[in-house]
């Protein structure tokens, strides 16, 4: 797993350490070279050369590709904190602009998100501050341009695909080191997150850049060098504020690596102390600001972002499965709108509880704990859950819906992935490092516990929190060095010690293949994806943007994708070309693990283009009836078949019909209408009333229970009664001939 070379001298920064410790180990591939130089081969310089010219050609044909779809890149509707950041960020550059006297671009280059939400002054960190300030200066920089801050990230792929290879050249040698690299310019995921307005790649360059100060620390310990580490870990905090556990594994490991290089636990405790003393001064410094910011809003300590309590509530709840459940519709009934105020405001109507913003995530932690404490048993369920969930096969998460991006990718596409590969790695390396722990020196062993520590600490919050795909991304540079260091040490273990080495090559591929098995359905990421995309690519590039996009669906075989088939469906729909569209909606209803939902949006779109493209009574009871055979109680086919017995003069039939479509949609105003008409035509005008004043209860938009309504209380003589729900229908709409000659008739 690596060599083992001396080095004398006193440390610089710190006189005391070489009276302490004469000689610093180092690890390395070579005993001959000084501390912090590398030796390297012909092969070795040539093979890094291709790989990294390669990874930037690669990022550049990504950045010609994103340039012609805007779309991509501006977050939509369900991205919610992307868009926080996006907007934030122009905030951010904007306040920039007027402390330095400069002028707002106009107009302003970078398109509207249709998410508004930012950060209220009058609030603590709704999010993390890092990237949003990486963002602003960015935008100051380039006049708010869209593409600046991916580029930027694409340069930053790059310098953390040389820092994953330089911390694996440190700890491993050359053979871990150009795999971990490989992986970090070609892994797909990593690319997919450069590419959007998201904190991932920034989160993964500076968890590289802690580890290797830690690293680069240890090579020669110095007060400076530990200044370093302390900014270092700050920054990781006001990027991923659950970073802040890892300081005290990092204190921790500082005093071992010290105690390692004295074999003296009080020998080492002084050093240790004064070195960690000024990583947690820089540190406390750096994280100072948004401290006190988030002091100054909330009254209450939080270091970074006070979400804790909200991240919390998310994971712990009635309903919640262990991924990303929304505790507020699950608690009130309401889906959480992305903006706080308006939480606050609705939680206030549905309630009576008046929960400021500033005070909702302490609140959503009182009853995340409240919850724990009368479901012990649930809770452990959702923990165990939760930790083996995280490490799914299934690469992505609905947040930025990374797997669709992939597929319509002419880059994308071609890229290679695999988590199961990965874990199983990380499986042979466990088995290596615990086989073979007392043998190795124990600089090697700390060097390779940095990577290992790192992504456990990162790792152990989201088994009490909640599960996101996008969570994984900062430690899968770890992942993969520790899986290529590991796989490599088993490969030349063979021969020294052949049980362990067949163990841990035994345990990689079970892992890989066991977690290769697990199915993976996409299905959900393309749902939101074409529930969203194409108003934005009508938004951004109109028509010719929108018939590109089929294109793209045809020529990429999306048409497996029952989504993609309503698409498809939907756009022959608006052309009127209703063979077509019934076409798309057969081949998505041929589909295999077709799920119930996906089933019935695509039966009600088949029965809608056949009643309109003028198909036989025939053929659209058959859809009527499979549709019914999958959703008994589908508001659409009751309400087909409510009509067609009204037609046929069945009155009962058609009330039967309209009670079950009233049961699935009560708020419907014409479904009351025509339980209404269906009851004045069997002679019940005191039932039909009825209907008709529910019907304006519940629909305050639909103007005929209104007109029904009226018709009745004239045929009863109530003539004032019958104008004033004329009047409410006209006020509903304006234009509603029939009620404008209703009242032209009476003389008004």
């Amino acid at each position: 797993m690596g060599g083992l070379y001396l080095t004398q001298g006193k440390c610089q920064g710190d006189d005391d350490i070489g009276n302490v410790m004469p000689s610093m180990p180092s690890a390395g591939i070579s005993s001959t070279k000084t501390a912090g130089q590398f030796l390297f081969t012909r092969r070795e310089i040539y093979l890094l050369t291709v790989l990294f010219a390669a990874g930037i050609l690669l990022r550049a044909a990504r950045l010609a590709e994103i340039a012609q779809y805007p779309e991509w890149i501006v977050p939509d509707k369900d991205q919610v904190d992307m868009a926080f950041f996006y907007n934030y960020g122009q905030d951010l550059a904007n306040k920039f602009r007027d402390f330095l006297g400069m002028p707002h671009p106009e107009p302003n280059p970078l398109p509207p998100s249709p998410v508004n939400w930012t950060q209220s002054p009058d609030e603590g960190f709704m999010r993390p501050p890092a990237y949003s300030v990486f963002l602003g200066g960015i935008f100051l920089l380039s006049g708010n341009s869209l593409l600046a801050p991916i580029i930027v990230q694409s340069i930053l792929g790059v310098l953390s695909a040389f820092l994953a290879w330089r911390l694996a050249r440190q700890i491993g040698g050359r053979a871990p080191a150009l795999p971990t690299a490989a992986f970090m310019l070609f892994y797909w995921v990593l690319l997919v997150y450069e590419g959007v307005y998201h904190a991932l790649t920034l989160m993964v360059f500076l968890a590289l850049l802690l580890v290797n100060a830690l690293e680069y620390w240890s090579r020669r310990p110095s007060l400076l060098r530990a200044a370093l580490v302390g900014c270092c870990i700050t920054l990781n905090m006001l990027a991923a504020p659950s970073s802040a556990l890892f300081a005290p594994v990092a204190a921790l490991w500082m005093w071992l690596w010290l105690r390692s290089q004295v074999g003296s636990w009080k020998k080492s405790l002084p050093v240790m102390l004064r070195q960690v003393s000024v990583t947690a001064i820089c540190s406390a410094l750096l994280v100072s600001p948004s401290a006190w910011s988030n002091f100054k809003a909330t009254g209450q300590l939080a270091l970074v972002a006070p979400g804790l309590g909200s991240m919390l509530l998310i994971g712990n709840h009635d309903g919640a499965n262990g991924y990303y459940h929304d505790p507020q519709k699950a608690i009130i009934g309401i889906e959480d709108t992305g903006d706080s105020k308006t939480n606050s405001r609705i939680i206030l109507e549905k309630t009576g509880k008046n929960i400021p913003p500033v005070r909702m995530s302490s609140e959503s932690g009182k009853l995340a704990v409240q919850w724990i404490r009368a479901h012990p048993g649930e809770f452990l369920r959702l923990t165990l859950k939760r930790a083996v969930i995280f490490w799914q096969p299934k690469e992505i998460s609905h947040n930025v819906q990374e797997y669709c991006a992939k597929q319509m990718s002419r880059i994308l596409r071609w890229l290679p992935g695999g988590f199961p590969e990965i874990l199983g790695g990380v499986g042979a390396a466990v088995v290596m490092g615990l086989f073979l722990w007392r043998a190795t020196p124990w600089p090697v062993r700390l060097r390779w516990l940095l990577p290992a520590l790192y992504s456990l600490v990162w790792y152990l919050p989201f088994t009490v929190f909640y599960y996101a795909g996008h969570y994984r991304v900062p430690i899968l540079p770890f992942l993969a060095m520790l899986a290529a260091g590991g796989l490599w040490s088993a490969i030349t273990s063979l021969r020294k010690h052949p049980a362990t080495a067949g163990m841990a090559l035994c345990f990689a591929c079970a892992l890989w293949l066991g977690t290769r098995l697990i199915p993976v359905d996409y299905e959900s990421d393309w749902e939101r994806w074409f529930y969203y995309k194409p108003e934005a690519v009508r938004r951004f590039r109109g028509e010719s943007g929108l018939k590109h996009l089929e294109s793209l669906v045809e020529s990429t075989d999306l048409s497996r994708s029952p989504s993609a088939c309503l698409f498809m469906a939907q756009r022959k729909m608006e052309r009127k070309d209703f063979s077509a569209a019934i076409e798309w909606c057969q081949r998505g209803l041929g589909r295999e693990n077709l799920s119930t939902e996906r089933r019935v949006w695509l039966l009600e779109f088949l029965m809608g283009t056949l009643q309109a493209g003028g198909a036989t009574s025939e053929e659209v009871d058959r859809a009527v009836q499979e549709l019914l055979r999958h959703d008994p109680d589908n508001f659409l086919a009751r309400m087909y078949r409510a009509n067609q017995a009204m037609r046929a003069t069945d009155y009962q039939a058609a009330v039967d019909e309209l009670n079950i479509a009233l049961r699935t949609k009560p708020e419907n105003g014409n479904a009351w209408f025509l339980l209404g008409q269906c009851r004045v035509a069997m002679g019940f005008p005191e039932l039909a009333e009825s209907a008709y004043r529910k019907g304006l209860e519940m629909d305050p938009n639909d103007p005929w229970p209104a007109m029904g309504l009226a018709g009745v209380l004239e045929t009863q003589g109530r003539l004032e009664e019958a104008r004033q729900a004329v009047q409410e229908a006209l006020r509903r709409a304006p234009n509603l001939r029939a009620a404008q000659e209703k009242l032209k008739n009476w003389g008004d």
